[in-house]
């Protein structure tokens, strides 16, 4: 029966055969080969979705006739009971089949029956159910369906395909422009809401006698091209002025026009063609999407040449032909405004980003055209949350397209997992905070009541990384809380505040530690070294060098991290050492969260936490401490006040009065350099235990750590040298040597002239002496003089054994 069927018909059967199955029909039906026809790229199916009948509005149509919803069609079990191969051919289709066979046999002259013979057949016979698809479901004019399937092979791009010189003629406009309104007629256009004074703008400019061309300018994503696209639905509607009722919407595609334009002049002779068309046409007004796109398309030369601009000027300045233009401002301000004579024929019209309130409106309209699309409804809230969190969260787009994204990522994500059993096909704010989340990777879904109870005892877990500074784990536990539970002020940074404290006391492991409990890991902390912005030409590496230097093109070191990933932990250390130009650029952030940076974009900071952390003050805690300072709240008092003071007198008011908190850290007494120690240990065993060695220590160990980690002026880090001297050096040789075999065990403990005792599982014993195991000085040599950095006394340092410890300063206990 397909002997005489060319390549195209046949595949046409089978993929009939294929949607029939999955519409769980028994038999192909003409409406199931209309539907592969459509999907064949060629002329044909080309005539079929300029007439409205496109793949998904026809599978639409004959799921509707089956009883099949579309999430069944996405089932993939959905045609399970069909059996596989090929089903039997409904009687239409047996009678098209010969009806056609017949004319490949004698009209055709013994031609093979193509998709084109197959749908003209299927057109006029009044009786078949694919007409009765076009006409009934899909509103299609079938006479104009049928004129362009006949003539479809007549046309071709104006220029396109040259042999010889000779010229095909056939519509330019037809090939390189989009009718509208023809779209709106079939229902392919969304409504326009809202935009009522900017509609009113329009059409004043398009009655207009001279000069009628509005310039639609506004930030991509406001709704520019929706808005031309809600003209030709007015046009359509008869909801415009009398001079306006008989006029055509027409899309012009630039793309289409620069096609398969090989030599000079073809182009040219395309727009020109494309000119007269709407000139003799005389109803056609041109939409040009991305207008500015017109300044050197075709040009031969950067600065003149006859590009397409110039070439549409006399057109209309005569008022010959009338246009609407969309572009960006900055587009507009780069490329149509420098070209004097392209602008005075336009009028621009601002289109600004709607409200909230307006975008809400839109998204209502828009509601049914995607609950129909996707096949899901959606909850009141969901619409509100989409407007709502794409206003707080996604900051580098627009309203109302941002909203509308979430809104229509989130109706997908419902509707495949639908399809795949989970039940549920309403989309609510939920999904809506889930799409949010993962465009932005800010935490914005409700809290589980896990997560709450992480949150109430986030203190705990940062305490047990942060030794002794209480103060500093409460107040970044109650920035975290507020910023979790959706109070904090969305206009600011999530929490701003500057670490100050001697060396060592665990500012900069505080940061890391919010990194990892709250932000999911240390690495989601971004962290500059103020110290590589000391002098003044580097303060642009924060927001990216100014045009013409090198590294325009990467952004700036502090807006690119943010903006790759907004929800993130800033730490700034050091602050003190940084260029004071550093501050001014801080200001903004600190008040606003927004930054520019050199290339004009604003980066958010509203969802970051800036943490800065300076060595200003120290020496006023440490003079506390050397004064008999015990630790109580009235001393802590004190300190906090002189640092304050300090503070006041290194960096500017105006900086100081943005900061949300001012932590001071306490110096590190003895006990908490020994839970610091116990944290060490426990890291040394892990790494231990990896290799296969489980590695104990005593009390003498333990108590010689002490006595050699421990300095109330240097922190916790004397005690990390500590560790790599009397547990590192010596259980790294022992691994080396196979003294510690894997598997096995090792205890250590200290000796009396400050080495170390190794012993293993088989109980032998190892000894390292001090000298061995080298110095303990915690960087300062044996023999060397201290000084106080107070009165400038001079210290001797005394030699214990082979440890270096340092003499206590004046009026420091001992310890």
């Amino acid at each position: 029966m397909f002997s005489n069927f060319d390549g195209a018909a046949v595949t046409a059967v089978k993929d009939g055969m294929d949607e029939a199955k999955k519409l769980r029909q028994g038999e192909l039906k003409t409406e199931h080969l209309l539907l592969a026809l459509a999907k064949i790229r060629d002329d044909t199916s080309a005539a079929l979705h300029k007439s409205g009948a496109t793949e998904d509005a026809l599978r639409k149509a004959c799921a509707k006739r089956a009883g099949v919803s579309e999430l069944e069609l996405l089932n993939p079990f959905a045609n399970s009971k069909v059996a596989d191969g090929l089903i039997p051919l409904a009687p239409d289709v047996k009678r098209l089949f010969e009806r056609v066979a017949v004319e490949a046999e004698g009209a055709l002259g013994d031609k093979l029956v193509s998709s084109k013979e197959l749908v003209l057949d299927m057109l006029g016979d009044t009786t078949c159910g694919a007409r009765a698809v076009l006409v009934e479901d899909l509103d299609v004019d079938v006479d104009e369906l049928r004129d362009r399937v006949n003539g479809m092979e007549k046309k071709e791009l104006v220029g396109a395909g040259k042999k010889l010189g000779k010229k095909k003629k056939g519509s330019a406009l037809q090939e390189c422009g989009i009718d509208l309104c023809a779209e709106a007629r079939a229902g392919k256009l969304d409504p326009v809401l809202g935009r009522d004074e900017e509609v009113d703008r329009i059409l004043r400019i398009l009655v207009r006698r001279r000069k009628s061309n509005p310039c639609l300018v506004g930030d991509p994503g406001v709704g520019k091209t929706a808005i031309a696209e809600g003209l030709a639905r007015l046009i359509v509607a008869g909801d415009v002025p009398d001079r306006l009722k008989d006029k055509r919407v027409v899309s012009l595609q630039l793309g289409m026009l620069l096609a398969n334009t090989k030599y000079r002049g073809e182009f040219e002779e395309r727009l020109k063609n494309v000119i007269e068309e709407v000139k003799k046409a005389g109803d056609i007004i041109l939409f040009v999407d991305e207008i500015h796109m017109l300044v050197g398309a075709g040009g031969t030369g950067e600065d003149g040449g006859m590009d397409a601009g110039n070439l549409m000027k006399p057109a209309l300045a005569r008022g010959e032909l009338q246009c609407v233009g969309a572009t960006t401002i900055e587009e507009y301000r780069a490329h149509i405004e420098k070209d004097a004579a392209l602008e005075r024929r336009f009028q621009p019209v601002r289109i600004a980003e709607p409200s909230p309130e307006d975008s809400l409106t839109i998204l209502e309209g828009l509601k049914k055209t995607y609950e129909e699309h996707h096949g899901v409804t959606y909850a009141e809230d969901a619409l509100d949350a989409a407007v709502r969190l794409a206003t707080r969260y996604i900051t580098d787009r627009f309203l109302p397209d941002k909203a509308i994204d979430v809104i229509d990522e989130a109706g997908a994500m419902v509707q495949l997992a639908a399809a795949k059993g989970s039940g549920t096909t309403t989309v609510d704010a939920s999904h809506v905070a889930d799409v949010v989340a993962q465009w932005t990777g800010v935490p914005v879904r409700r809290l589980s009541e896990d997560e709450s109870s992480s949150l109430l005892n986030i203190d705990a877990q940062l305490a047990e990384r942060v030794v002794g500074q209480a103060e500093a784990v409460t107040a970044i536990s109650r920035a975290v809380r507020r910023a979790r539970s959706g109070l904090a002020d969305g206009s600011r940074p999530t929490a701003s505040m500057i670490f100050a404290g001697p060396t060592g006391v665990g500012k900069t492991e505080l940061a890391k530690a919010v990194a990892a409990a709250y932000y999911g890991a240390e690495k989601s902390m971004v962290r500059i070294d103020m110290s590589e912005y000391m002098e003044s030409f580097a303060v642009s590496r924060l927001v990216g060098p100014p045009p013409g230097y090198v590294g325009y093109a990467e952004g700036g070191q502090l807006t690119e991290a943010v903006r790759r990933d907004p929800h993130t932990l800033i730490l700034l250390d050091e602050i003190e050492k940084a260029h004071p130009d550093v501050f001014n650029i801080l200001l903004q952030v600190l008040e606003d969260g927004r930054l520019t940076d050199s290339k004009g974009r604003t980066v958010d900071f509203t969802n970051a936490m800036l943490v800065m952390t300076s060595n200003v003050g120290s020496k006023a805690i440490l003079s506390s401490m050397e004064n008999g300072g015990d630790g109580s709240a009235d001393t802590y008092a004190r300190v906090q006040a002189d640092v304050r003071r300090e503070l006041s007198n290194q960096y500017r008011p105006e900086f100081l009065n943005r900061l949300d908190e001012i932590i001071v850290f306490r110096p590190l007494t003895r006990p908490e350099v020994g839970d610091i120690a116990e944290l060490m240990l426990k890291s040394v065993r892990a790494r231990a235990e990896a290799r296969g060695v489980a590695v104990t220590v005593d009390d003498a160990f333990r108590a010689a750590l002490l006595e050699q980690g421990f300095s109330p002026k240097f922190g916790a880090r004397p005690m990390r040298r500590a560790v790599q001297r009397l547990l590192e050096n010596p259980l790294s040789e022992c691994l080396l040597d196979g003294f510690a075999e894997q598997g096995s065990s090792v205890s250590l403990t200290a000796t009396a002239d400050g080495g170390v005792s190794v012993t293993n599982g088989a109980g032998l014993v190892k000894t390292f002496d001090a000298e061995t195991l080298g110095s303990g000085s915690g960087g300062i040599e044996a023999g060397a003089v201290v000084k106080n950095g107070k009165s400038g006394d001079e210290l001797a340092a005394r030699k214990n054994g082979n440890a270096v410890v340092d003499l206590p300063l004046p009026g420091f206990a001992a310890q």
